[in-house]
């Protein structure tokens, strides 16, 4: 008699670890989807924020960060490539940009204001 309960404590001990093993492997499996589709989502709603926004500005502002009202998507999916039409920029009277001297702002604007006013 001894025997048989052992073997019937045995089995209900595996079964219990079996499935209790797979409840874990359903939670983990359950989780990792659900933030799978959060971060998706999430995703998705900044994408969509990014195009109203580049939408809401007029054609001029689109122009002067280099892109069109039709690259918008494209900028926004990161699969945008600039076309290497366009020439470099020229600044007139030999300006320099702030970055150039490793000065300040004020400072690289009080030398362009001087380089204008000579």
């Amino acid at each position: 008699m001894n025997r048989a309960v052992d073997i019937y404590v045995d089995a209900v001990t595996r079964r219990n670890d079996v499935l209790g093993e797979g409840i874990v492997d359903l939670v983990r499996a359950t989780t990792h989807s659900t933030a799978r589709l959060y971060q998706f989502v999430r995703t998705e709603w900044r994408k969509r924020a990014y195009v109203r926004t580049l939408n809401a500005l007029n054609d001029h502002l689109l122009a002067d960060i280099g892109i069109t009202r039709e690259d918008i998507p494209a900028v926004v999916n990161g699969t945008y490539v600039r076309q290497p039409d366009s020439a470099p920029i020229e600044r007139p009277l030999g300006l320099r940009p702030a970055h150039a001297t490793g000065g300040t702002a004020g400072s690289v604007a009080n030398d362009n204001e001087a380089q204008i006013a000579a």
